[in-house]
């Protein structure tokens, strides 16, 4: 286990005032869209080669990944292991800004469009009565990493039976749990808590996972468990209905996405290239055998033609992969046909969509004072100083919580068989309130102006909790539609949150 222990500023510390606080988060923004403004003019100049402008010059690659998020990233480093691939990467955004590696800036630096797709949901029938319009927001990364540099660094696999049955439901034996954990440990080098060389690798490069040091709460959180009949192991073995510390993508204070662990040590290969800003708008399908052969993009205002001698990997997340394959003429024929698009391959691209809903429940008082983190009162000067001179103390750690639970609900018991089944509620602790800082938490959340600051009333300066109740098996679907034939209009996107009256029951069960 690699532990945070560091020593802690001994020079005077004062608490640093909420304005103060509010001032410098709505100042973050600056930053990260003048350094966006930086990378992107580089880049162009960079990009400035004759043939951009030739149009008889047509580029040629055995691999085409489009999107470097946090599949781009991995797909680019294997196909380009190989000396005799020529591999080329095309992300939509740049380079990672260096504001999104500081754990505790994760809201913050969201809705800033450099970084951020800033989608939100249509409004829902049933869900989101908070939030403006009942609309949900959706952060998406953009850039060079994807949604690795804007999430909440958590680092959780599923359980061993979501893999099994998928094994079932496509007839491969590829999908099982047991194939698939030499991926998982291929991916991470883990250095939390719960190493153990069965279920977890280290030394080997990939995404470097750390458990969260803060312990504010974790015994009790643990005690509850044990009082519930739960254990308290790794929930990153088999996943088994547990209560654990909370593993992080997170390495000596910083965030460490698959920018890092993947790409940034392979730049220097030379059958690999890179182009940021490159906004894909189509993939092109052979008239007859319908086989993808090449895609066109955007980058700097010059439209390009690149064509795949191999394959066309499309990783550009769960809404723009849909997207993209309905502009191109995959999708479902009389939703492309209403739009004028041809349909190529008719398809049901954009059904089946679904999202963990979650929800705070709290925030619970505590009497004894330092039980928990207060930000109003343990954000102080030593706070800057801790981080920016050792990477160490509140700011480098995830934004709340520290640890995890995955129950089964009654309604799973009920049914019966939950040896042969994966939990379907996720819990996680998190030993300070946020909310308190409301115009942050507000813009954040899209939750309706002046609804926190009167929940959180007499909150600030105490020590509390909450718990965040999240449905790990979601019944209600919901679809990724085109607003339009337009590559630049954003997609519509309609979850459908709770239209399936299980979630409702499930949902309310994990809250009690």
């Amino acid at each position: 286990m690699v532990s945070a222990v560091y020593t802690p500023s001994l020079t005077p510390s004062f608490s640093i005032p909420y304005s103060v606080i509010t001032i410098l988060s709505n100042a973050l923004p600056l930053v990260v869209i003048s350094f966006g403004f930086w990378d992107q003019y580089s880049d162009f100049l960079q990009s400035q080669k004759l043939e951009n402008y030739q149009k008889n010059v047509v580029e040629e690659y055995d691999f085409i990944i489009v999107g470097g998020g946090s599949a781009g990233c991995v797909i680019s480093n294997r196909l380009s292991s190989n000396p005799k691939y020529k591999v080329l990467l095309l992300e939509n955004g740049g380079n990672p800004n260096p504001m999104q590696s500081v754990p505790v800036y994760f809201q913050s630096v969201l809705h800033i469009p450099s970084v951020d797709y800033d989608f939100y949901t249509v409004p829902q029938k049933n869900a989101c009565l908070a939030l403006k319009d009942q609309r949900s927001f959706w952060p998406r990364g953009k850039g060079l990493g994807g949604s690795s540099n804007l999430n909440a660094m958590f680092w959780q696999r599923s359980n061993q039976h979501d893999y099994d049955k998928w094994a079932e439901l496509s007839g491969t034996d590829d999908w099982k749990f047991d194939n698939i954990l030499r991926n998982f440990k291929n991916i991470e080098d883990y250095h939390g808590r719960y190493y153990n060389e069965k279920w977890h690798s280290k030394g080997k490069g990939g995404i470097y996972v750390s458990t969260v040091s803060d312990n504010k709460l974790r015994k009790e959180f643990f005690e509850a468990g044990k009082e519930m009949g739960y254990p308290t192991e790794d929930v990153n073995g088999h996943q088994n209905p547990s209560f654990s510390g909370l593993d992080t993508s997170i390495k000596d204070g910083r965030r460490f996405g698959t920018y890092p662990g993947f790409l940034e040590p392979i730049l220097s290969r030379t059958n690999l290239n890179i182009y940021r800003y490159a906004h894909v708008t189509k993939v092109h399908l052979h008239k007859v055998t319908k086989r993808a052969y090449g895609v066109t993009y955007k980058r700097h205002g010059v439209v390009h033609f690149v064509r795949a001698k191999r394959e066309i990997v499309i990783s550009a997340g769960s809404l723009n992969t849909p997207q993209l394959l309905m502009l191109s003429g995959i999708g479902p024929k009389a939703h492309l046909e209403s739009l004028r698009i041809n349909c190529l391959i008719d398809l049901p691209v954009g059904k089946n969509l679904q999202d963990h809903i979650g929800a705070f429940v709290g925030p619970f008082i505590v009497d004894i004072p330092g039980t928990t983190n207060v930000i109003s009162r343990d954000f102080t000067t030593n706070t800057l100083t801790d981080y920016f001179s050792q990477h160490k103390g509140f700011m480098s750690m995830p934004p709340g919580a520290n640890a995890v639970a995955y129950i089964h609900s009654s309604l799973s018991k009920q049914r019966g068989n939950i040896t042969n089944k994966s939990p379907d509620i996720q819990l996680l602790l998190i030993p300070s309130t946020s909310i308190t800082l409301t115009e942050i938490f507000e813009k954040f959340t899209n939750i309706k102006n002046g609804l926190i600051k009167k929940y959180a009333s007499g909150l600030r300066g105490n020590d509390s909790f909450l718990i965040n109740v999240m449905l790990g098996k979601y019944y209600s679907r919901g679809e990724v539609r085109l607003a339009s034939a337009d590559p630049l209009d954003k997609p519509i996107l309609d979850p459908k949150y709770f239209s399936h009256p299980d979630d409702v029951k499930i949902f309310v069960d994990g809250m009690e």
